[in-house]
């Protein structure tokens, strides 16, 4: 791992947000702890119990970041985090995208880098 994936995934772990909470509605979706921004958002829900499944993840966001011209907004949430429950979150991890406050992809469970990168330039980089 490169010293500059190093230093993102610590940036990452320090963005942390205990207090994250989503406020969920039947048409529309808002995030109360997540600021409102033209910039797409991506919130990754982890239990950090499955790090071979978390990596990939990871691997993506931060490959993503390196190759977008867009600035993307990552918030990590732990799954004792009570926004967790409030984004009725079932599997770990779960990467949910957002764009003016509304969910545009949700993805769980065990995929490739391959396939979170993709799913993140097709709702993100065409935005």
């Amino acid at each position: 791992m490169t010293a500059k994936k190093t230093v993102f995934i610590a940036i990452i772990f320090a963005i942390i947000t205990i207090s994250s909470s989503c406020n969920n509605s039947d048409d529309v979706h808002t995030f109360e702890a997540v600021a409102t921004t033209e910039e797409p958002q991506a919130l990754l829900f982890i239990d950090e119990n499955q790090p071979a499944i978390e990596r990939p993840y990871y691997d993506a966001l931060i490959d993503f970041q390196n190759k977008s011209d867009e600035k993307t907004d990552v918030t990590i949430i732990r799954e004792e985090e009570a926004a967790s429950n409030q984004c009725e979150v079932e599997e770990f991890p779960t990467l949910m995208l957002i764009h003016d406050d509304e969910f545009v992809a949700v993805v769980s469970g065990e995929q490739s880098m391959e396939q979170l990168v993709t799913l993140l330039q097709d709702n993100f980089n065409e935005r």
